[in-house]
């Protein structure tokens, strides 16, 4: 039996920072701060048949190279807007396509990020993923107050315990016939069906009752990307769909059989995790001109976020 071929739309709320195609006579790169564009972009994804855009986001400038800076600059990495904000428009735009948005493990809270997707997945009617990243930029660690980055594998380590706090608030607190809305008791929430998070860890302590409900999902669709051994492992414990940047077909296939059998050892079914390499597509009325826009434009080695389909 053929899989189904699962699309995914890589975008991000910037100008073109991952094509290098900004200043092509076509392109309109201040597109990205207007809804119709969003929402004409999720119509045309779902018609075409993909089952999610993925929006990519960096909280920083990629570059920790004081001297790379100006040149990320010059080539459009910023500015940025916050893609979470544009997703309950192209829910409403496309009422069938999913959507996977980045947010940091390391640089965000888990009661703050899940409440934050549980009222996405509420507004898109339980279409909603969490593109999980620890982020591994130094510049990143200075917008948020800290003196430097967190190693490599700290970044991970905080990062299961983000994900044991999340599912906590997600699934462990209120049960699904919490909300009765009953006018006669005069009873809306039934507070013998809703309990607090008691998480006391190293780096998180969440001892409250949250605030948002169960929504459709509970727990968003978790998506992951990465390939180091500690990276590898947080895939294997905690992604539904992993997203592959690997540049041949036998790294491909390490990868996939290497999250599988990590899976396996969980607990979890390998079958159930689905892999998403990434495909860059040159178009152009010809072939002709599709090759020279190859030639032109940077995207052949400017590496950014995997899983463009």
């Amino acid at each position: 039996m053929t899989k189904p071929f699962i699309l995914t739309y890589v975008e991000q709320a910037g100008p073109a920072a991952d094509s290098g195609l900004w200043n092509h006579p076509d392109f309109e790169p201040e597109l990205f701060k207007k809804p119709s564009y969003w929402n004409a972009l999720a119509r045309q994804l779902q018609d075409a048949g993909f089952a999610a855009l993925f929006i990519a986001d960096m909280p920083s400038i990629g570059s920790d190279i004081p001297s790379q800076h100006e040149h990320q600059l010059r080539q459009g990495f910023g500015p940025r807007i916050d893609p979470t904000y544009l997703i309950p428009g192209m829910s409403r735009a496309a009422e069938r396509l999913g959507f996977v948005v980045t947010s940091s493990i390391t640089y965000d809270h888990p009661y703050r990020l899940a409440r934050k997707f549980a009222t996405l997945d509420h507004l898109t009617g339980g279409r909603v993923g969490w593109n999980m990243v620890t982020t591994n930029a130094r510049q990143a660690a200075l917008n948020h107050g800290l003196a430097d980055l967190l190693e490599h594998d700290d970044r991970y380590d905080r990062g299961d315990e983000f994900l044991a706090v999340a599912y906590a608030l997600w699934n462990d607190s209120w049960d699904d016939d919490a909300v009765r809305r009953d006018a006669a008791s005069g009873v809306y929430i039934d507070s013998d069906k809703v309990r607090p998070v008691d998480h006391r860890g190293p780096r998180f302590s969440v001892q409250g009752i949250p605030v948002f409900a169960p929504s459709p999902q509970r727990t968003p669709v978790l998506f992951q990307a990465g390939s180091s051994e500690r990276g590898r492992e947080f895939a294997a414990t905690h992604a539904e769909v992993v997203y592959l940047n690997a540049a041949s077909a036998e790294e491909t296939s390490f990868l996939v059989s290497d999250i599988r059998n990590r899976a396996e050892k969980h607990g979890r079914d390998p079958q159930s995790l689905r892999f998403l390499p990434r495909i860059i597509p040159v178009v152009g009325p010809t072939r002709a001109d599709a090759e020279r826009n190859t030639r032109t434009s940077s995207i052949t080695t400017t590496k950014g976020a995997p899983g463009s389909c």
